[in-house]
């Protein structure tokens, strides 16, 4: 068996042209799913691993590029097609909640030196020590290291419409005595806001983080407070980078509390 890091990026395919977002198109399916090979790549280095040393049973760990994190992990169901005209199928084991930031823990860890971590390469082997780091510091469980499913089986990862999760602004102003919970979101280049704050809400954190997950992938909030009124700056949330060079996109999760709820008036007292 052999390991290896597999990067995907959801918004921009690279010089093959070819994009993947590996939650909707891979772990919300429950069979084998076609996942590349040598249609989808220009790298020889990527051809030919492909057509000498990936084999089924080997166990592949999914890294989100736009998000720089490990999402899940999967095993090589089959690969099919002569040398040079490969494709590789795969087989979700094991989605994270939350993903997995690589880089932000590597340090100190035989991740970080890395060549398949820290090179440009779309897909690279993992050292036995490498992928045992990962699914160590990662919280997955010690099967994935044996390339098993969940003793159930797998089941696919729900994905929503993200316009299911959004809350109508009319029903948040008529909302008397309930809480809603709010995203503001801006984007800035070099520094330069140029796109003005925008506020959506919910009904809960799980809509909030599922938005959030479906629009940037993995992200871990620093905390959440009260506000009274109609909308206040929050706890920031990650800071991610877009999809232009020095471009970030800024999250801030809050609790809108309509102004006349028992909660408020009793502090007022």
């Amino acid at each position: 068996m052999t390991y290896w890091l597999y990067k995907c990026n959801a918004e921009e395919g690279g010089p093959s042209g070819y994009a993947g977002d590996w939650l909707r198109g891979v772990f919300s399916r429950g069979e084998p799913t076609d996942w590349g090979g040598d249609y989808s790549t220009l790298s020889p280095e990527v051809s030919k691993h492909l057509a000498e040393d990936v084999a089924a049973g080997d166990v592949v760990a999914a890294y989100q590029t736009d998000s720089k994190s490990v999402v899940g992990f999967c095993t090589v169901a089959r690969l099919t097609g002569e040398a040079g005209d490969r494709t590789i199928f795969l087989q979700p084991i094991h989605w994270l909640t939350p993903a997995f930031p690589i880089h932000e823990r590597k340090v100190g860890t035989p991740l970080e030196h890395s060549v398949a971590v820290n090179g440009p390469a779309a897909f690279r082997e993992l050292s036995t020590a490498e992928m045992t780091a990962l699914v160590t510091l990662s919280g997955a469980p010690e099967r994935v290291l044996e390339g098993k499913p969940p003793r159930d089986g797998w089941k696919p990862v729900a994905v929503r419409n993200p316009a299911d999760l959004v809350v109508p602004l009319e029903d948040v102003w008529a909302g008397s005595g309930r809480g809603y919970y709010g995203l503001e979101e801006s984007l800035r280049m070099q520094g330069v806001l140029i796109k003005p704050k925008v506020v959506t809400f919910f009904a809960n954190l799980d809509d909030l983080n599922d938005y959030v997950s479906t629009q940037v992938g993995g992200w871990e909030a620093d905390g959440y407070h009260n506000t009274v009124g109609e909308w206040s700056n929050g706890t920031s949330a990650q800071l991610v980078d877009g999809a232009g060079s020095g471009m970030t996109v800024t999250y801030e999760p809050f609790t809108y509390l309509d102004a006349s709820t028992p909660d408020i008036e009793r502090r007022d007292d």
